[in-house]
């Protein structure tokens, strides 16, 4: 998917860009969505990501760098488990945990905790 138009909001766009792996590499809104030249919509915005050789997600705008298992926090339960392909902790401050499972157990962003149920 290239782009998008919101026909209920008016008309607001987002674009989308991917890589030669189409791996998605970035979205935009509205007035600067390629394609469209009147600039209309309030969603102005631009988000880019970036991924390893393993395809793994390394960075995203607002969210900065991505760790990967290699350690769980120290917010997370005992006995958590540590995922290689996981992302556990951002370079903002949020961390995320992972049961024995691997099923994805608590987050923590920002001084909020989320727990699965």
């Amino acid at each position: 998917m290239r782009w998008i138009v919101d026909a209920r909001n008016n008309g607001q766009r987002q674009c989308f860009s991917y890589d030669g792996l189409d791996l998605l590499r970035g979205f935009t809104g509205d007035a600067i969505c390629a394609g469209y030249d009147d600039g209309t919509g309030s969603w102005v915005y631009d988000e880019n990501y970036s991924y390893n050789n393993a395809g793994n997600l390394i960075s995203k705008t607002g969210q900065g760098t991505y760790g990967y298992g290699v350690a769980q926090a120290s917010t997370c339960p005992e006995g958590a488990l540590v995922k290689k392909h996981a992302v556990v902790s951002t370079s903002n401050g949020s961390s995320y945990c992972y049961d024995q499972n691997g099923k994805h157990a608590a987050a923590h962003d920002r001084g909020n905790t989320y727990t699965d149920v």
